[in-house]
Protein backbone atom coordinates (compact mmCIF):
# COMPACT_ATOMS: atom_id res chain seq x y z
CA UNK A 1 0.00 0.00 0.00
CA UNK A 2 1.53 3.30 -1.11
CA UNK A 3 2.12 6.36 1.01
CA UNK A 4 2.35 10.11 0.47
CA UNK A 5 4.41 10.01 -2.71
CA UNK A 6 0.88 9.77 -4.10
CA UNK A 7 -0.28 12.95 -2.41
CA UNK A 8 -1.65 15.51 -4.82
CA UNK A 9 0.54 18.59 -4.46
CA UNK A 10 -0.57 22.19 -4.28
CA UNK A 11 -3.87 21.16 -2.69
CA UNK A 12 -4.59 22.81 0.66
CA UNK A 13 -5.90 20.67 3.53
CA UNK A 14 -9.63 20.33 3.90
CA UNK A 15 -12.00 19.75 6.77
CA UNK A 16 -14.32 16.83 6.15
CA UNK A 17 -17.40 16.66 8.33
CA UNK A 18 -20.53 14.59 8.77
CA UNK A 19 -23.77 16.50 9.18
CA UNK A 20 -26.89 15.67 11.20
CA UNK A 21 -28.32 13.68 8.29
CA UNK A 22 -25.25 11.46 7.75
CA UNK A 23 -24.09 13.28 4.64
CA UNK A 24 -20.40 14.06 4.28
CA UNK A 25 -19.10 17.47 3.20
CA UNK A 26 -15.70 19.06 2.70
CA UNK A 27 -14.56 22.65 2.91
CA UNK A 28 -11.13 24.13 2.23
CA UNK A 29 -9.13 24.87 5.35
CA UNK A 30 -7.64 27.90 3.58
CA UNK A 31 -11.01 29.44 2.81
CA UNK A 32 -12.18 29.09 6.40
CA UNK A 33 -9.01 30.84 7.55
CA UNK A 34 -10.37 34.00 5.91
CA UNK A 35 -13.22 34.06 8.42
CA UNK A 36 -11.84 37.10 10.21
CA UNK A 37 -15.09 39.03 10.12
CA UNK A 38 -18.31 38.11 11.82
CA UNK A 39 -21.29 36.74 9.89
CA UNK A 40 -18.95 34.96 7.46
CA UNK A 41 -20.62 32.42 5.14
CA UNK A 42 -19.06 29.57 3.14
CA UNK A 43 -20.25 26.81 0.85
CA UNK A 44 -19.29 23.18 1.52
CA UNK A 45 -19.03 20.49 -1.13
CA UNK A 46 -21.01 17.29 -0.58
CA UNK A 47 -19.01 14.11 -1.17
CA UNK A 48 -20.34 10.91 -2.68
CA UNK A 49 -19.82 8.27 0.04
CA UNK A 50 -19.64 4.51 -0.35
CA UNK A 51 -23.21 3.27 -0.39
CA UNK A 52 -24.46 1.42 2.66
CA UNK A 53 -27.06 -1.29 2.96
CA UNK A 54 -30.50 -0.51 4.31
CA UNK A 55 -30.43 -0.28 8.10
CA UNK A 56 -26.69 0.52 8.21
CA UNK A 57 -25.24 3.92 9.07
CA UNK A 58 -21.71 5.13 9.75
CA UNK A 59 -19.36 7.28 11.80
CA UNK A 60 -16.06 8.80 10.69
CA UNK A 61 -13.39 6.98 12.72
CA UNK A 62 -10.31 8.73 11.38
CA UNK A 63 -8.46 10.30 8.49
CA UNK A 64 -4.86 9.74 7.42
CA UNK A 65 -2.91 10.63 4.26
CA UNK A 66 -6.02 11.21 2.19
CA UNK A 67 -7.83 8.09 3.38
CA UNK A 68 -10.96 8.25 5.54
CA UNK A 69 -11.95 5.36 7.79
CA UNK A 70 -15.69 4.85 8.26
CA UNK A 71 -17.21 2.61 10.91
CA UNK A 72 -20.42 0.92 9.75
CA UNK A 73 -22.95 -0.10 12.38
CA UNK A 74 -26.48 -1.37 12.59
CA UNK A 75 -29.08 1.35 12.72
CA UNK A 76 -31.66 -0.87 14.37
CA UNK A 77 -34.00 -0.65 17.33
CA UNK A 78 -31.02 -1.26 19.62
CA UNK A 79 -29.75 2.21 18.73
CA UNK A 80 -32.58 3.62 20.81
CA UNK A 81 -30.80 2.11 23.80
CA UNK A 82 -27.48 3.72 22.86
CA UNK A 83 -25.92 0.59 21.37
CA UNK A 84 -23.37 1.12 18.64
CA UNK A 85 -22.12 -2.16 17.25
CA UNK A 86 -19.54 -1.54 14.53
CA UNK A 87 -19.72 -4.49 12.14
CA UNK A 88 -17.44 -3.36 9.33
CA UNK A 89 -14.99 -0.64 8.49
CA UNK A 90 -14.74 1.06 5.14
CA UNK A 91 -11.50 2.77 4.07
CA UNK A 92 -12.27 5.37 1.45
CA UNK A 93 -10.26 7.73 -0.75
CA UNK A 94 -12.61 10.58 -1.72
CA UNK A 95 -10.16 11.86 -4.36
CA UNK A 96 -10.00 8.64 -6.39
CA UNK A 97 -13.45 7.48 -5.16
CA UNK A 98 -11.98 4.04 -4.42
CA UNK A 99 -13.04 2.27 -1.23
CA UNK A 100 -12.46 -1.02 0.54
CA UNK A 101 -14.88 -2.64 2.97
CA UNK A 102 -13.39 -4.82 5.69
CA UNK A 103 -15.33 -7.24 7.85
CA UNK A 104 -13.97 -7.02 11.39
CA UNK A 105 -14.21 -9.66 14.09
CA UNK A 106 -17.46 -9.83 16.08
CA UNK A 107 -17.86 -6.71 18.14
CA UNK A 108 -18.43 -6.37 21.83
CA UNK A 109 -21.70 -5.16 23.24
CA UNK A 110 -21.37 -1.38 23.32
CA UNK A 111 -23.56 0.13 25.97
CA UNK A 112 -22.47 3.06 28.16
CA UNK A 113 -23.74 1.35 31.30
CA UNK A 114 -21.38 -1.60 30.78
CA UNK A 115 -18.47 -0.68 28.55
CA UNK A 116 -17.06 1.78 26.04
CA UNK A 117 -15.46 1.21 22.66
CA UNK A 118 -12.83 3.61 21.29
CA UNK A 119 -11.36 3.64 17.79
CA UNK A 120 -8.47 5.07 15.81
CA UNK A 121 -6.89 4.97 12.35
CA UNK A 122 -3.28 5.74 11.44
CA UNK A 123 -0.27 5.02 9.24
CA UNK A 124 2.71 2.81 10.14
CA UNK A 125 5.67 4.28 8.24
CA UNK A 126 7.97 1.40 9.22
CA UNK A 127 5.66 -1.17 7.58
CA UNK A 128 4.15 1.12 4.91
CA UNK A 129 0.71 0.05 6.07
CA UNK A 130 -2.41 1.53 7.66
CA UNK A 131 -3.76 0.33 11.00
CA UNK A 132 -7.23 0.26 12.49
CA UNK A 133 -7.21 0.39 16.30
CA UNK A 134 -9.99 -0.64 18.66
CA UNK A 135 -10.07 -0.39 22.46
CA UNK A 136 -12.77 -1.93 24.63
CA UNK A 137 -13.16 -0.89 28.25
CA UNK A 138 -15.34 -2.97 30.62
CA UNK A 139 -16.52 -0.80 33.49
CA UNK A 140 -17.50 -3.69 35.74
CA UNK A 141 -14.02 -5.25 35.71
CA UNK A 142 -12.13 -1.96 35.19
CA UNK A 143 -10.38 -3.70 32.32
CA UNK A 144 -9.30 -2.53 28.86
CA UNK A 145 -8.03 -4.45 25.85
CA UNK A 146 -6.42 -2.92 22.75
CA UNK A 147 -6.64 -4.55 19.33
CA UNK A 148 -4.75 -3.58 16.17
CA UNK A 149 -5.69 -4.53 12.63
CA UNK A 150 -3.04 -3.79 9.93
CA UNK A 151 -4.89 -3.51 6.64
CA UNK A 152 -2.11 -5.24 4.72
CA UNK A 153 -1.87 -8.37 6.88
CA UNK A 154 -5.56 -9.10 7.54
CA UNK A 155 -4.61 -10.31 11.04
CA UNK A 156 -5.56 -8.96 14.46
CA UNK A 157 -3.01 -8.22 17.19
CA UNK A 158 -4.21 -8.01 20.79
CA UNK A 159 -2.69 -6.24 23.79
CA UNK A 160 -4.45 -7.56 26.89
CA UNK A 161 -5.19 -5.64 30.07
CA UNK A 162 -3.86 -2.20 29.29
CA UNK A 163 -3.91 0.02 32.43
CA UNK A 164 -6.33 2.62 31.11
CA UNK A 165 -10.02 3.43 31.14
CA UNK A 166 -11.45 5.68 28.47
CA UNK A 167 -13.96 8.46 28.07
CA UNK A 168 -14.01 8.56 24.26
CA UNK A 169 -16.43 6.47 22.24
CA UNK A 170 -17.23 5.90 18.57
CA UNK A 171 -18.38 9.53 18.39
CA UNK A 172 -14.92 10.83 19.35
CA UNK A 173 -12.15 8.58 17.99
CA UNK A 174 -8.43 8.91 18.58
CA UNK A 175 -6.63 12.01 17.33
CA UNK A 176 -3.74 11.26 14.98
CA UNK A 177 -0.79 13.57 15.66
CA UNK A 178 2.98 13.13 15.56
CA UNK A 179 2.64 9.50 14.42
CA UNK A 180 0.44 8.53 17.37
CA UNK A 181 -3.24 8.26 18.26
CA UNK A 182 -4.44 10.20 21.31
CA UNK A 183 -7.42 9.72 23.61
CA UNK A 184 -8.45 11.24 26.94
CA UNK A 185 -8.26 8.49 29.56
CA UNK A 186 -7.40 7.52 33.13
CA UNK A 187 -4.30 5.60 34.11
CA UNK A 188 -5.92 3.04 36.41
CA UNK A 189 -2.58 2.23 38.06
CA UNK A 190 -1.82 5.83 39.02
CA UNK A 191 -5.51 6.79 39.29
CA UNK A 192 -4.82 9.97 37.33
CA UNK A 193 -6.34 11.44 34.20
CA UNK A 194 -4.02 11.76 31.21
CA UNK A 195 -3.79 11.78 27.44
CA UNK A 196 -3.18 8.20 26.31
CA UNK A 197 -0.82 8.05 23.32
CA UNK A 198 -0.52 5.00 21.05
CA UNK A 199 2.50 5.02 18.73
CA UNK A 200 1.24 3.54 15.46
CA UNK A 201 4.71 2.32 14.42
CA UNK A 202 5.88 0.47 17.54
CA UNK A 203 2.39 -0.11 19.01
CA UNK A 204 3.37 1.20 22.43
CA UNK A 205 1.09 3.05 24.85
CA UNK A 206 2.38 5.97 26.90
CA UNK A 207 0.93 8.71 29.13
CA UNK A 208 1.03 12.40 28.32
CA UNK A 209 0.35 14.46 31.42
CA UNK A 210 -2.36 17.11 31.20
CA UNK A 211 -2.00 20.60 32.75
CA UNK A 212 -2.22 20.41 36.52
CA UNK A 213 -4.59 23.38 36.63
CA UNK A 214 -7.20 21.39 34.73
CA UNK A 215 -7.08 18.80 37.54
CA UNK A 216 -7.33 21.17 40.51
CA UNK A 217 -10.99 21.97 39.92
CA UNK A 218 -11.99 18.49 41.15
CA UNK A 219 -10.74 16.02 43.72
CA UNK A 220 -11.20 12.56 42.18
CA UNK A 221 -10.80 11.18 38.65
CA UNK A 222 -14.48 10.21 38.41
CA UNK A 223 -15.42 13.87 38.89
CA UNK A 224 -12.67 14.91 36.48
CA UNK A 225 -14.34 12.86 33.78
CA UNK A 226 -17.44 15.04 34.17
CA UNK A 227 -15.33 17.84 32.75
CA UNK A 228 -15.41 17.71 28.98
CA UNK A 229 -11.83 17.43 27.75
CA UNK A 230 -10.91 17.16 24.09
CA UNK A 231 -7.57 16.72 22.31
CA UNK A 232 -6.91 18.48 19.04
CA UNK A 233 -4.28 20.31 17.03
CA UNK A 234 -3.84 24.08 17.21
CA UNK A 235 -1.18 26.04 15.27
CA UNK A 236 0.81 22.82 14.80
CA UNK A 237 0.81 21.81 18.49
CA UNK A 238 -1.09 19.21 20.49
CA UNK A 239 -4.04 21.02 22.05
CA UNK A 240 -6.29 20.35 25.03
CA UNK A 241 -9.69 21.97 25.59
CA UNK A 242 -11.01 21.61 29.13
CA UNK A 243 -14.64 22.59 29.72
CA UNK A 244 -16.69 22.74 32.91
CA UNK A 245 -20.03 24.38 33.65
CA UNK A 246 -18.61 27.90 33.58
CA UNK A 247 -15.72 28.11 31.14
CA UNK A 248 -13.42 26.46 28.63
CA UNK A 249 -9.62 26.65 28.89
CA UNK A 250 -7.56 26.02 25.76
CA UNK A 251 -3.97 24.77 26.20
CA UNK A 252 -1.18 23.81 23.77
CA UNK A 253 1.83 21.56 24.42
CA UNK A 254 4.72 23.56 22.94
CA UNK A 255 7.22 20.70 23.34
CA UNK A 256 5.53 17.37 22.61
CA UNK A 257 5.72 15.01 25.56
CA UNK A 258 7.01 17.63 28.01
CA UNK A 259 4.47 18.33 30.75
CA UNK A 260 5.99 21.68 31.69
CA UNK A 261 5.48 23.01 28.15
CA UNK A 262 1.67 23.22 28.46
CA UNK A 263 0.70 26.85 27.86
CA UNK A 264 -2.77 28.32 28.16
CA UNK A 265 -3.80 30.10 24.95
CA UNK A 266 -7.12 31.58 26.01
CA UNK A 267 -10.25 31.09 28.11
CA UNK A 268 -13.85 31.73 27.16
CA UNK A 269 -16.94 31.85 29.34
CA UNK A 270 -19.64 29.35 28.52
CA UNK A 271 -22.94 31.08 27.85
CA UNK A 272 -26.16 29.32 28.98
CA UNK A 273 -27.49 29.32 25.41
CA UNK A 274 -24.25 27.86 24.05
CA UNK A 275 -24.16 24.35 25.44
CA UNK A 276 -22.24 22.85 22.54
CA UNK A 277 -18.60 21.85 22.65
CA UNK A 278 -16.19 24.07 20.71
CA UNK A 279 -12.78 22.85 19.58
CA UNK A 280 -10.24 25.44 18.38
CA UNK A 281 -8.88 25.13 14.84
CA UNK A 282 -6.52 28.11 14.71
CA UNK A 283 -5.82 31.57 16.08
CA UNK A 284 -5.21 34.53 13.79
CA UNK A 285 -5.11 38.26 14.52
CA UNK A 286 -6.14 37.56 18.09
CA UNK A 287 -9.32 35.72 17.06
CA UNK A 288 -9.98 31.99 17.34
CA UNK A 289 -11.92 29.92 14.83
CA UNK A 290 -13.50 26.90 16.50
CA UNK A 291 -15.45 23.90 15.31
CA UNK A 292 -18.86 23.47 16.88
CA UNK A 293 -22.24 22.19 15.77
CA UNK A 294 -23.21 25.37 13.92
CA UNK A 295 -20.67 24.27 12.41
CA UNK A 296 -17.99 26.92 13.13
CA UNK A 297 -17.67 29.80 15.60
CA UNK A 298 -15.43 32.86 15.57
CA UNK A 299 -14.40 33.99 19.05
CA UNK A 300 -12.74 37.24 20.08
CA UNK A 301 -11.18 36.77 23.56
CA UNK A 302 -10.90 40.53 24.10
CA UNK A 303 -14.59 41.22 23.82
CA UNK A 304 -15.75 37.73 24.85
CA UNK A 305 -17.71 37.77 21.62
CA UNK A 306 -18.99 34.71 19.74
CA UNK A 307 -20.32 34.75 16.22
CA UNK A 308 -21.39 31.87 14.00
CA UNK A 309 -19.44 31.19 10.83
CA UNK A 310 -22.15 29.67 8.67
CA UNK A 311 -21.61 26.86 6.20
CA UNK A 312 -24.20 25.98 3.59
CA UNK A 313 -24.70 23.19 1.08
CA UNK A 314 -24.97 23.95 -2.65
CA UNK A 315 -28.76 24.22 -2.29
CA UNK A 316 -28.32 26.82 0.50
CA UNK A 317 -29.21 24.48 3.37
CA UNK A 318 -27.53 25.41 6.64
CA UNK A 319 -25.25 22.59 7.82
CA UNK A 320 -24.55 21.24 11.31
CA UNK A 321 -21.54 19.17 12.37
CA UNK A 322 -21.74 15.72 13.95
CA UNK A 323 -18.02 14.96 13.59
CA UNK A 324 -15.08 16.34 11.63
CA UNK A 325 -11.52 15.52 10.53
CA UNK A 326 -8.67 17.14 8.65
CA UNK A 327 -8.13 15.74 5.19
CA UNK A 328 -5.51 16.16 2.47
CA UNK A 329 -6.16 15.03 -1.10
CA UNK A 330 -4.08 12.03 -2.17
CA UNK A 331 -3.93 9.32 -4.82
CA UNK A 332 -3.14 6.50 -2.35
CA UNK A 333 -4.57 3.32 -3.93
CA UNK A 334 -6.52 0.69 -2.01
CA UNK A 335 -6.23 -1.97 -4.71
CA UNK A 336 -9.85 -2.98 -4.23
CA UNK A 337 -11.18 -2.17 -7.67
CA UNK A 338 -14.33 -0.83 -6.00
CA UNK A 339 -15.35 2.77 -6.61
CA UNK A 340 -18.11 5.08 -5.43
CA UNK A 341 -20.60 5.87 -8.17
CA UNK A 342 -21.24 9.50 -8.91
CA UNK A 343 -24.57 10.77 -7.66
CA UNK A 344 -26.98 12.52 -10.01
CA UNK A 345 -26.11 15.85 -8.37
CA UNK A 346 -22.39 15.30 -9.00
CA UNK A 347 -23.02 14.35 -12.60
CA UNK A 348 -25.07 17.50 -13.14
CA UNK A 349 -22.34 19.69 -11.61
CA UNK A 350 -19.71 18.25 -13.95
CA UNK A 351 -21.91 18.13 -17.04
Amino acid sequence: MCHLNHTTRDHPPKIVFKDAYSSVYSIDYASLSTALTYKSCFEAVQLDCPSAEAGITFEILGSCNGLICLGLYKNAAAMNNNFKDVNDICVWNPTTREYREIRIRPQYLHHPAYNKISYGFGYDSSMNDYKFVRICYWKKDDYSKLEVYPLGSDLWKTIEKIPYSFHETVDRPGLLFNGALHWIGINTTKNTQCIVSFDVNNERLTDLSIPEKTMKQVSIPEETMKQDKHVGVLTGFLCLSSTDKCRTDVWVMLDYGVKESWTKQFTFINKPYRKHEFNPLWIQNGKALMAGSTPFVLYNPKGFRFEDVLVYSSDMEKLYIRSYFYYVKSLVPLNSGTYVKKSEDSQRKHA
